[in-house]
């Protein structure tokens, strides 16, 4: 019961995370400005942790000359913001709350001006949520009534490309935990292989055992076949003596020596039988227990099975992200 709830989880595995689109909206959210136009990505597999680890990548991830130096260009001083400051170092994200700020960076093929960036990170079942707003440095927040057709395009992109990378990432660590399951499974495995062998081991100590006391019983009842012929012979001689001589009692204390030897040598081969019946008992135990391992291992061969198709749609799913 145990290996079919394990092989059913593995079954609802292989469902649980099926591809997924990745698109951008443009809607308008709230953020620590008031609200403005967003670039919203829903990222499938994502929770918050690992889309904040690929955020503060991304936006860092470009060329080396874009390094920030000297004041952003601002357009219009009406709508300048009371920080003027701009970095002249690599860049930092700063995390205000629940947002992650950046202040006038170059982002490549998108603007040569610089930019603000905040972003929001939204969890949700199984998808991950960024809201990003871009602003140029102290000025407009950038919004389909400011900007080309073009440079809302590029945005888009942008985002979606990291919505992209960032399911990758995830499809890429539920990979290698499938993965570290498949190892498992392949070591539970070996182990019951392992633990059959040690049942057949037992079952070959017992049978050689059993083939040992077996030549034993026979040179047993051999000697014992002597002992009745001996003692046969004693009995005609002590026919021919005098009850009262001294052969006939000699004869007849070696009659009682040698019944002794004969009970012995019957206690011996019952001990041997004993043996042999233990023995059987004991390679009987070990059959069953090697009956129940095989079905162990045919179940679990089958779990691998599940986890070995689940890898590969796993695989199929990351080759298909775009």
């Amino acid at each position: 019961m145990k290996a079919l709830l394990v092989s059913f989880f593995c079954l609802v595995y292989i469902d649980s995370f099926p591809q997924q689109p990745v698109h951008v909206t443009i809607e308008q959210r709230e953020m620590s400005k008031g609200t403005h136009t967003a670039f919203v990505v829903g990222i499938p597999q994502a929770d918050a942790r690992l889309t904040e680890q690929q955020w503060r990548s991304y936006v860092n991830d470009r060329p080396l000359g874009i390094w920030l130096g000297g004041a952003a260009k601002q357009v219009g001083n009406m709508f300048r913001s009371p920080e003027k400051k701009v970095a002249t170092e690599r860049l930092r994200i700063e995390k205000v709350k629940d947002e992650f700020q950046l202040r006038a960076i170059t982002i490549e093929d998108l603007s040569k001006q610089k930019l603000d960036v905040y972003a929001k990170i939204v969890a949700l079942d199984s998808v991950s949520q960024l809201v990003a707003f871009f602003q140029f440095t102290d000025s407009l927040f950038i919004d389909e009534q400011i900007v080309d057709g073009e440079m809302i395009l590029n945005l888009k992109n942008y985002i979606r490309e990291f919505g992209i990378e960032t399911y990758r990432e995830a499809v890429n660590l539920e990979l290698e935990s499938a993965r570290n399951a498949l190892r498992d499974k392949e070591k539970e495995l070996k182990k019951l292989e392992s633990e059959r062998n040690s049942f057949e081991r037992v079952i070959n100590r017992n049978e050689s055992g059993i083939s040992d006391a077996e030549s034993e019983i026979r040179i047993l009842e051999s000697d014992f076949s002597k002992q009745e012929e001996r003692i046969g012979e004693l009995k005609r001689e002590l026919r021919y003596y005098n009850k009262r001589s001294i052969e006939y009692e000699s004869t007849k204390d070696e009659i009682k020596a040698e019944g002794k030897t004969k009970k012995q040598i019957t206690s011996g081969i019952k001990k041997q039988k004993n043996k042999i019946s233990k023995f059987r008992a004991a390679i009987k135990s070990e059959e069953i227990e090697i009956t129940k391992n095989l079905i162990q291992q045919e179940s679990q061969q089958k779990i691998i099975n599940s986890q070995e198709q689940a890898i590969n749609q796993i695989r199929e799913k990351l080759e298909n992200i775009r």
